[in-house]
């Protein structure tokens, strides 16, 4: 993932992601997804950008 915006960006990014749910209708069609990211921006030090992606989910979304 690498978010970026405005005229900015990173140069080096460092991040993970995690599927917490997913769920595909009779066709195949996704209809359920969950996932929490984070991202550091040119160091693995650097402050954490988080988040979270609801799509017809069960699980709340996650904040701290």
């Amino acid at each position: 993932m690498d978010f970026y915006g405005d005229g900015r960006g990173c140069n080096e990014v460092f991040g993970s992601f995690i599927v917490l749910e997913i769920g595909y209708d009779s066709t195949g069609r996704l209809n359920r997804f969950a996932a929490d990211f984070e991202q550091r921006c040119e160091t693995v030090t650097s402050p954490q950008l988080r988040g979270s992606v609801r799509i017809n989910s069960t699980i709340s979304p996650t904040y701290q």
